[in-house]
């Protein structure tokens, strides 16, 4: 496995590999948005779920409820841009 730092693949020397490089296809990234949001619904309504019940058990107002929803929103937004980010990069690289 090579380095972000090493060289890149000299296209001349017959002793490095060809890298293939697949392009994404319309159907690849339709593929790869329609499962990033059956994932990312998935994890956004468990994290209202869990906003919703751990705020009201509490009995928060309208500040704990915005504070618990950062605490526990923030995270879920993050998954939810690393599903979309996987999605791609496996469509784009299914052969590896």
């Amino acid at each position: 496995m090579s380095s972000p730092l090493s060289p890149a693949p000299d296209a001349t020397d017959p002793a490095q590999p060809a890298v293939a490089v697949r392009r994404l296809t319309l159907a690849a990234l339709f593929t790869a948005i329609i499962s990033a949001i059956f994932v990312d619904l998935h994890i956004l309504a468990v994290a209202g779920a869990a906003i919703w019940a751990f705020a009201n058990t509490l009995h928060f107002g309208l500040v704990g409820l915005a504070l618990v929803g950062a605490l526990i929103g923030a995270p879920a937004l993050w998954a939810c841009w690393k599903v979309v980010v996987m999605a791609l990069e496996a469509e784009r690289n299914w052969q590896d």
